[in-house]
């Protein structure tokens, strides 16, 4: 007799439901992100991805936020962005990728590091040895970075130093000098002393000290040296070339007086006033002098 066919039907139809369940099981082909997702909607799909260990739904999402423009406001967002392509990029095991991601995070943030209690121990280490590879690169970043911080500092401290000076600089000394008239009328450069001449004031004191001088010495040497009421005619000459030297002398002398004192009278100013900055408010002083009476005012 015959045996029943039904278990053989049921074999086969067991097998093809046995053969059929990991086709049922594989994962969808994800499709590509619309490109009319909202960037940060974007980056919260590929984080759910990333939960999901659907790692080729993740570069699908968030590569297009990075790749050929960042699409991203904030620093923090494209960080976040390429750690999780470099984490999909290391699962799919396409490790040049993953490495030029996690070279671009730590070009942005040297100090960033994976979260050992959340990341698997072996991407902590991918990303631990791409940090060693970079020391040299990430010492000359940190390196810029308090270059910049030391000259943002010092820009702020000379710039607060400035401020300060600049405030502090609030009194002004002004001194008035008043002028006598009397003093115009002086000889020896003292009236263009007091005008603020002072090359002339050298000029008339020498010259009047010189002329005058010889003069008197002249004036001295004669009842001196020789009997003026019996000169013998031998030192005829002598007396007679001191006595020419001590009225020339004399006239020069005096004409040089004149001089200064018209040139002082013509350049006589009443009064002068000067003016200056000072640091610190000082005390107020009376200041006298034989040209000038000054003061704080």
């Amino acid at each position: 007799m015959t045996p029943p066919r039904r278990p053989r039907a049921a074999a086969a139809l067991l097998a093809c439901l046995v053969g059929a369940a990991p086709l049922a099981a594989a994962p969808r082909p994800a499709r590509a992100a619309a490109t009319t997702v909202a960037p940060q909607a974007a980056l919260e799909a590929g984080k759910l991805a990333y939960q999901r260990h659907e790692y080729a739904v993740v570069e699908q999402s968030v590569r297009p936020l990075l790749y050929p423009t960042v699409e991203l406001g904030t620093d923090d967002a494209v960080i976040e962005a390429r750690r999780l392509l470099a984490l999909a990029y290391f699962f799919q095991k396409r490790y040049p990728e993953a490495r030029a991601e996690v070279v671009q995070i730590l070009a942005m943030h040297p100090e960033y590091t994976l979260d050992r209690y959340v990341e698997p121990p072996v991407a902590v280490s991918f990303f631990e040895a791409i940090r060693r590879e970079q020391d040299d690169r990430l010492e000359a970043v940190r390196r810029r970075e308090r270059e910049e911080e030391a000259a943002r500092a010092r820009e702020e401290e000379a710039r607060r130093r400035e401020a300060l000076r600049t405030a502090e600089r609030v009194v002004v000394e002004t001194t008035v000098e008043r002028h006598s008239r009397l003093y115009a009328f002086l000889p020896f450069g003292i009236g263009q002393q007091q005008n603020g001449q002072r090359k002339k004031a050298i000029f008339f004191l020498s010259s009047e000290l010189i002329v005058g001088a010889l003069s008197l010495a002249c004036w001295a040497a004669l009842p001196a040296a020789f009997n003026l009421n019996s000169v013998r005619p031998a030192d005829a000459p002598t007396v007679n070339a001191l006595n020419l030297t001590q009225i020339v002398s004399g006239v020069a002398f005096w004409g040089l007086v004149v001089a200064g004192i018209i040139d002082a009278n013509v350049k006589y100013v009443p009064t002068v006033t000067r003016t200056r900055e000072l640091p610190a408010r000082p005390r107020a002083r009376l200041t006298i002098s034989p040209f000038s009476i000054g003061g704080v005012f």
